[in-house]
């Protein structure tokens, strides 16, 4: 070896590693040890150049061993990225070693990856080890991120709750006041004063069922019932608010199975969700809830192809990517823009997906699965 630390002679082994011609036992002691690390690890010499690198260097870093041979840690390191960085500070004086230092690092495709970078003397050499920080530092973002989604989903709780019990009390002394003798401009007053409350009854209702789906500890309750039975009684509570603005409500659900194993209340929701908006925003015409098919998977699961279809005023084109997300509404005031949303959270928990076609003017049809278990 020269005195800058290069390579004359390399000698390929049979094992996955290189070393040097008149290498010391340490060196070979390193090879041997660490092919057995699985993060990238470097041998250096007293000049700082490497005299030896594993396999998970190669294979992470995309360098040969030809290539790492005789450099140094500067020609892998990425001082665009880690501004400050000194070389110095990498290097363990005496008996004290390097440790917990962020260190981004460039791959052979000239991409910065950011290890821990540990570093201690052994014997005349310097051994550096690479701690991958990615796995790391998306594991506390992902704990950061479900920490935030907690606290967002208690305050949703939380200000339902509180509205719940203040809009029952408005809309209970609505009701009181509505049967006082009122003149015709007082009792369009409370109309309206009622409205109000009703709105934001459901506004409280999506804001805790939100709440509760999106929550950690949400679990599906399945239980045998009598699905055909249960989804017709859904369509009848709607007749009376259809006849009333003059709609036909219509249900095909005659190719259900009469029994199935499901949480129902939960499957009653996404039915009422889909069919009360679908009345809230059609006027004339007719509303139909039906199946279309029931496929048999396996011996245990029926999938059940539904869809609710309106002759309502539809939903713009850019309206359609962003339906199921929280918030979204086609009319402000009209709709907390929780009741999609809600619908494709559970529709996804029970192994099914939703889509919606719509042209303005004509009406919209959302068409989902859902995945049941066969009653035995």
């Amino acid at each position: 070896m020269d005195d800058d630390g290069r390579t004359n002679v390399l000698l390929r082994l049979s094992q996955p590693s290189t070393v040097f011609y008149n290498a010391s036992d340490e060196i070979l002691g390193f090879s041997a040890l660490s092919e057995q690390i699985p993060s990238p690890v470097a041998l250096l010499n007293h000049f700082g150049r490497i005299i030896g690198v594993n396999t998970a260097w190669c294979q992470q870093l995309g360098f040969d061993r030809y290539y790492c041979a005789g450099r140094t840690l500067s020609d892998f390191i990425d001082f665009n990225n880690g501004p400050g960085l000194n070389v110095e500070l990498l290097r363990p004086h005496n008996d004290r070693p390097v440790e917990h230092v962020e260190l981004p690092v460039l791959d052979s495709a000239g991409h910065s990856l950011w290890f821990e970078y540990f570093a201690f003397r052994h014997q005349s050499c310097i051994r550096v080890y690479l701690d991958p920080l990615g796995a790391r530092r998306e594991v506390v973002a992902l704990r950061e991120k479900l920490a935030q989604e907690e606290t967002r989903e208690r305050f949703y709780a939380c200000v339902a709750h509180e509205l719940r019990t203040s809009v029952h009390g408005v809309l209970g002394m609505a009701e009181l006041l509505a049967q006082t003798a009122l003149d015709a401009r007082q009792r369009h007053y409370v109309e309206l004063l009622f409205s109000s409350g009703q709105h934001l009854s459901e506004l409280s209702n999506d804001l805790l069922n939100f709440a509760t789906i999106k929550s950690s500890s949400f679990q599906l309750m399945p239980a045998e019932m009598p699905l055909r039975n249960c989804l017709k009684s859904v369509v009848d509570t709607f007749e009376p608010l259809a006849r009333q603005k003059n709609i036909r409500l219509r249900g095909d659900l005659d190719e259900l199975p009469e029994r199935a194993v499901g949480d129902m209340t939960r499957i009653r929701q996404i039915f009422t969700n889909l069919i009360h908006n679908a009345l809230k925003f059609t006027d004339s015409g007719c509303i139909s809830v039906g199946v279309t098919s029931v496929r048999r998977i396996g011996q245990h699961h029926y999938e059940l192809h539904c869809f609710v279809e309106d002759t309502g005023r539809g939903i713009p084109p850019g309206q359609l990517n962003s339906l199921f997300a929280p918030w979204q509404s086609d009319s402000p005031g009209e709709s907390s823009g929780l009741g999609l949303a809600i619908c494709a959270q559970l529709v996804r928990l029970m192994g099914g997906d939703i889509t919606v076609n719509s042209e303005v003017g004509v009406g919209s049809t959302v068409v989902f699965t859902l995945r049941v278990g066969v009653a035995v």
